[in-house]
Parts: C-alpha cells; structure tokens; sequence
C-alpha cells in the first residue's frame, strides 16, 4: 500500500514566510497504523557512547509501523555466523506471519547473537494491523515495494561503478545476501509484500536525528542580527523588541510555520524550544510542531522583572496561571496520529483544573508576597540602572525591578519540597509516566533567567515542579559574566548563580541548563549532584564573545552534555553548524592549556636551573673526579652520570590521570584513545568524531531524559533518524547538491562520514524520520 507524502513545503513569499494563502496549511498526518513498515539495507551510523561510534558498513534495520526499530543487523557479522544452508532453507519456505505483528512495545526488546532485535510478540503500537495482500502466493517470494530512492545497487559495496553485468561471484554474493536478508525477516515474522524495502546507494547513509537541546523559535527571524552587542545589549536592543510582535497571534502561526519546518529540513528530530511569554503564540508552536511530527519540548518564558515595560508579564500569580494552562493545552494536543477523539493525558495525577485547596492558598501566598514586593510603601527598589553591570542604556527602558532577594524566609524549604519529590509522595505512576512521555510535544517549564524573574515567580515554579514531577525545566546559567553579577546582585543570600536555581529545587535529573560557561568548582559538583543536564552552545558563546564552556571538564565528571544552536545568539540554524563550533571551541582550550603548561614548565625550569645546590649535591660534586661528566644544571653541557647532580623536576599541573603515553596518544590521534570513559581525558586534544557527534545526538537524549527512546539507532528505540546522501553529481541543468562535500570513490565510510559533519548541510539530508514518520528532508522517500 503506497500513501502519497503530504506537501510538506508550503509556498514562501519574499520574506521567507508562508504567503497569505498558506498560513492556515495543514499537512496530513497518516496515523500510525498507516505507516509502512521500513526495511533499509545499507550503511548505518550511531552512537553507543562519547568515546564509541557504532559504523555498519553493510546493515539491516527494520522500523515496525508504529515507528518502533524492531530489529538491527549487521549482515557482514550475520553471514559469518549463519550457516549458508540455514540462509538457503529460511529462503526457501516463508515462515507463518506472526500472530502478533500488531501489538508494538518499545520496552520488549532482546538481544540476539547477531544484533540486537526486539522480541517477535514486539511489533506495531497500533491496534490495527497493517493491510497485508492475501495469503496466495507463488512459490516464488514476492518482490516487495520499492522506494524512488532505490536503483539497482551491488550486492556488496563496491567503490567502482555498478557494470551492466554480474560476475558469477557477483551473482553468488547477491543470492547470499538475499537469503541472509530473507532468513532475518522470516525470524520477526515479516513476509515480503508487506513492507518497503530501500536499499541505500553508495555514498548514503542512515544516522541518529540530531536533538537540539537549546533554541529560541521566536528569534529564528533574528538571524545575523547584532553581533556588534554582548548578551545583555543584545537582548535590549535586537531581541526583546522583536519578541513583542508575537503577540499578535497571525503573526505567530506564519512564522512558527516556516520555523518548524526549517528546523526538520535541516536534521533537528527533537528541539527544546524558548517561545515567548505571550500565551496564545505557545499554544501556536506547541500545536504546530505536533502536526508537523517533529519531537519538542515547547516552553513559555516567565519573566516578571527586568524586562522592557512593554514586554514583562504583569506578576507572579499571572504567569503560573498562564504556565498552567499552556502545559493544560500541550497535553490535551490528540496524541501523536490519533483520531481526535482519543483521550490525551492531562497535567498531572490529579487535573490543574480542580486545584487542592493547598496549591489555592500557595498561589495566595505568592500574591501576597508579589503585592508586597511591589507596593510603593515598601521600601524603594534599587535603580535598575545602579543594578545592571553591563549597561546603563539596557536599564534605562525597563521596568524598575523588585526588592533584592531578602525574603528568604518566605521561600519554602527546597530540601523539604526535594525530599517530597524524591520520596515518591507526589510522583504519578509509572503507567502515567509513560502516558506522559509518549506524547511527541511535551511542555516544560521555562523561568528565562535569574535575573527576569521574582522570588515568588521562582517559588512558583517551584511549586508546579513539585506537585508534577514528570514535568521538565530550562532556563540558562552562567552565560555572560555581566549576567553572573546583576545575579548576585538580585540574590545576595545564594554562594553562586547555580544555588540561586537549587535554593528553589529547579535543579533535578529533567533540568536542561543552557550556556554553563563560568562555573567554579562548586556550581559544578553541584550541577553533578543533582543529575541536571547541561546544553553546550558554542556559536552563541562566541558569537555574543560569552565565553568557552569547558565541556571536557563536565565530561570528566560525567555530567550530562548536550548541544544547542541557540538561535538567534547563535548564527546557525541547524546542528551541523554547533558540532564544528564545538570542535574549534575543543580544540582553542586545548590550545590554552597547553600554553599555560608549557609556560608552568619553563617558569619550574628556570627556577631549578638558578637555584643554589643542597649541602647534599654540593657533597656530591665535590667528590667527582676533576674532568668527569658536569652536572647537567645549564651551566656547561654534558651527559648526566649516576650520582651527579640533577636540576629539580618542574612541578607538573596535575589535570588526569592518563599516562604520559595515554596523553600524547589522545592529542594525535583522539579515537584510538577513545575507547570507554574510564581512560579517556576530554581536556587533551580535541573531541573526537565519536565525541561530536554523541553531544548531538545520544547526549543531548540523555540531558532531555529521553535517552532510553532516542538518541541512537537501536531496537527498542523509536526510529528518529537522518537519511544522508553526499554524492553531487553533473545533470542535464548542471551541477547538483552540495558543492563543499566532496566525496569521493574511493573514501571509507568514517571517512563519508566526517566530511558531512564539517561540510554538510540540510542539501545533503535526503529525508528525515520521526517516529518512523517521513517529516521533510531535501528529496523526501515516499510514505
């Protein structure tokens, strides 16, 4: 059964956005019981770990229809493994069609001898099966369906041109995969007829989607914007004004649009999303990106102080109900190809729409405080101007900014909320917890920074997080040294800018920090402590000059890491742009640190070459014979003899405990190093291919907590994956595709590889999947 692919790219005016006529377009989504069933066979990349990529030069891999990879092979191990009669006899007799091919579960996985598979009775999350022909066959297989990817491939890659003809190896080759691939499918209960298979041509692979763990959707229009300004100028001056036009909700569903899309064209499968504090433009991106089928995390910014006059919500108490009733309506979104009828999970265990009588008093308390705070018989509020470090003209237009954080006492207990949270109290059950997870856009709660909010906007945050804990948190840390200080400012009772977030339990394993660029040893151990996530945004770092963020260090710690493209600070729209960035920033503090060992060297040299000798060496030297060896002290050259004297060692910078060996084998040649975490110093060298691309992927799974359904291409996993074509080539209307990426016959797959990570881009990103769903790409495989 062919379903034709909706259009997924609506008309574009001048400015980039959707023309009039399209700004209500809509593309449909099949359900998922509709999807075909996929079985690709080809080169397959993934990652298992920061220091392990996982490259399948000649694999199989097979999505179920509900998006769910059911199995994964790789046919050079499994032709080594399976007897050629076995192969030829599983050829020979297609199995019976396995009774449960309709019930999928992405948690009944196993491991075989040969790859890694999930169990039979593990199929499609749908309740209807998938329409299969009927069961009269010929005895010979049926051909199944091809894709407009296909063309007639070698049966074992070659680098050379396919000929017209086979050799009679050739032909034998071809049969043996055949069968291997027939004896695979049979084993899951698969027939031929029943799914599409699409066999990769040279030059082609599947990968992991990319996740984005940091992105701002309303400033995507911002591109290339102010890079004169540093962050704080640069919100004053290019953002805040230009996050105002969201109000106007037309406005927001044309440009969300185009954004979204955007975004999946250039090989984002899952985003965490800033939108702006306007209520009805959320509603807008979080609805948007559920029909478009990419995987989001779509927040509301709260921000309640130090904000223009025109672009601040009114207090505290407004924010947490306009917080409440967008995560209300992201989880009422029909889940993920349903009929709309289909019941969607609400906000929590028990509805925010009949609040306990606890939560009303809480949210009485916090107006209470917010009304206290703000009244003009309290005590004068600093001058917002005396209050910002970086600028006097960012607090000229802002609204004058509440009492410093003194009212500590107000604020409740975070080890008593943490305590609750961790002891189960108030935590759903697992069932819902899996209700909740499943939903392709989730809410998350999004205080912007420290220093836009109040402590009752913190508190009150707070207090959602505690009374639903499957609920996550982003916001940004440490970005610009500026910030750092007007934070403290704001919070004079916090050590640093971290405990500002622990004092008001924000910190937790569903916590996605942004930025992490100056933090000292203790904001680390606690970021560590409390299992939060950390999205490394090297373009914006640099761009908006912030800083480095030392992810080698947080590596090392075994904090979680991610990237973000941090649009529109950063000047790259997708992925591929913050893994070069990441790389460059790698290999810069890499390079100062080796400066400043070489400069602690030189400087312990010095010191030991003036100083006088001991009584002891004094003894020693005198008692050489008149013409022996000198001492090798700088004074006079010579060769060192047992007993002589020696200049004092340098005192070493003790960073690691790798050999001297280990090291230097990291600096020249990071993979061969890289091969499990306990040897491996991401200070040293630069980061790895393995390393660049985990951040993108896999770890940018774990800092969203979703590591155990993406991230990488296993079974078990939902299929969010990446078909990537490097080859260009010369046609009728000349050249074609990505003239940067030169590949060439002759180059090895982690070769192919590493030149679309460095000069890729979305041209060269022919399709992409989520949840098994084909969402956009640039040559889109039929549905």
């Amino acid at each position: 059964m062919t379903i034709a692919r909706p259009n997924l790219r609506p008309p574009f005016g001048g400015n980039g956005y959707p023309t009039s006529a399209s700004e209500n377009f809509r593309p449909a989504m099949p359900a998922p019981h509709l999807l075909p069933k996929r079985v690709f066979v080809g080169a397959i990349i993934s990652s298992r770990s920061a220091t392990d990529l996982s490259i399948i030069q000649r694999g199989l891999l097979g999505v179920g229809s509900g998006g769910v990879i059911r199995f994964l092979e790789d046919l050079d191990v499994l032709e080594r493994q399976v007897p050629h009669a076995a192969a030829t006899a599983s050829a020979a007799s297609p199995s019976a069609e396995s009774s449960a091919d309709s019930a999928e579960s992405s948690t009944s996985a196993s491991t075989s001898t040969t790859g890694t598979a999930v169990a039979d009775a593990a199929d499609d999350r749908s309740s209807t099966p998938v329409p299969i022909p009927g069961s009269t066959r010929s005895s010979l297989p049926e051909a199944p369906e091809l894709t407009s990817l296909e063309m007639p491939p070698p049966a074992v890659p070659t680098r050379a041109a396919a000929s017209s003809s086979f050799d009679a190896s050739q032909d034998e080759a071809a049969r043996r995969e055949q069968q291997l691939i027939k004896h695979v499918l049979d084993k899951h209960g698969w027939r031929q007829g029943q799914y599409k298979l699409t066999r990769l041509p040279p030059g082609s692979f599947l990968c992991s989607g990319f996740i984005d763990t940091h992105t701002h959707a309303c400033q995507v229009p911002n591109i290339g914007l102010g890079q004169q300004y540093e962050l704080l100028d640069w919100l004053q001056h290019v953002t805040f004004p230009r996050e105002r036009r969201f109000e106007d909700a037309r406005y927001a569903r044309k440009t969300y649009e185009s954004v979204v899309q955007r975004l999946i064209d250039s090989g984002t499968t899952t985003a965490c999303y800033y939108a702006t504090l306007h209520l009805e433009a959320s509603k807008i991106l979080a609805e948007i990106c559920n029909e478009r089928g990419q995987r989001a995390f779509v927040g509301k910014c709260q921000m309640d102080r130090n904000s223009p006059i025109d672009y601040i919500e009114k207090n505290a108490s407004q924010s947490i109900e306009d917080t409440k009733e967008f995560v209300r309506f992201t989880r009422s979104l029909r889940p993920y190809g349903q009929p709309p009828d289909v019941s969607s999970p609400s906000m929590s265990p028990a509805d925010l729409h009949s609040t306990s009588p606890e939560m009303d008093a809480s949210i009485a308390r916090l107006s209470a405080t917010m009304d206290e705070l703000m009244s003009p018989t309290g005590s004068k509020p600093p001058s917002e101007t005396n209050g910002s470090p970086s600028s006097t003209k960012v607090a000229s237009s802002l609204r004058p900014i509440s009492r410093s954080s003194v009212a500590v006492a107000r604020q409740p207990s975070s080890s008593s909320i943490r305590s609750a949270r961790e002891s189960g109290t108030s935590t759903p059950s697992r069932q819902r917890e899996r209700e909740l997870n499943n939903a392709l856009v989730q809410p998350i709660l999004t205080p912007r920074f420290a220093i836009s909010c109040t402590d009752a906007m913190l508190t009150g945050i707070s207090a959602l997080l505690s009374r639903d804990p499957t609920l996550r948190v982003q916001t940004h840390l440490s970005e610009n040294e500026g910030e750092i200080t007007f934070t403290k400012q704001l919070f004079p009772f916090a050590k640093n800018y971290t405990s500002v977030y622990d004092h008001y339990s924000l910190l937790g394993p569903r916590t996605i920090l942004a930025h992490a660029v100056h933090l000292d040893a203790d904001e680390l151990a606690i970021i560590k402590k409390r299992k939060c996530g950390v999205s490394h945004c090297p373009t914006s770092n640099l761009n908006l000059r912030s800083g480095a963020s030392r992810v080698g260090e947080m590596l090392n710690m075994g904090i979680k890491v991610g990237l973000g493209t941090d649009v529109s600070g950063g000047f790259g729209l997708g992925m591929l742009s913050a893994i070069r960035e990441a790389s460059v920033v790698a290999k810069v503090l890499a390079f100062q640190r080796a400066q400043a060992e070489s400069k602690a060297r030189e400087e312990a040299e010095e010191l030991a070459a003036t100083a006088p000798p001991t009584s002891e060496q004094a003894a020693q030297q005198a008692q050489q014979p008149l013409g022996g060896a000198p001492p090798v002290d700088g004074r006079y050259p010579g060769p060192p003899v047992a007993g002589q004297y020696q200049p004092r060692k340098p005192h070493s910078i003790a960073t690691s405990n790798l050999t001297q060996v280990e090291a230097t084998q990291s600096v020249q040649d990071p993979a061969s190093s890289m091969t499990s975490k306990s040897t491996v110093d991401f200070t040293k060298g630069p980061l790895s291919i393995a390393t660049l691309f985990y951040l993108a992927t896999l770890g940018g799974a774990e800092v969203c907590a979703m590591a155990s359904r993406i991230g990488s291409l296993e079974a078990g996993k939902e299929f969010d994956a990446l078909l990537v074509q490097t080859t260009s080539h010369w046609g009728p209307s000349g050249y074609t595709g990505n003239p940067g990426c030169f590949v060439e016959e002759d180059d090895t797959l982690p070769d192919v590889f590493e030149k679309w990570l460095f000069t890729g881009d979305d041209r060269n990103i022919a399709t992409v999947f989520v949840r098994g769903r084909v969402v956009g790409g640039a040559k889109p495989i039929r549905d």
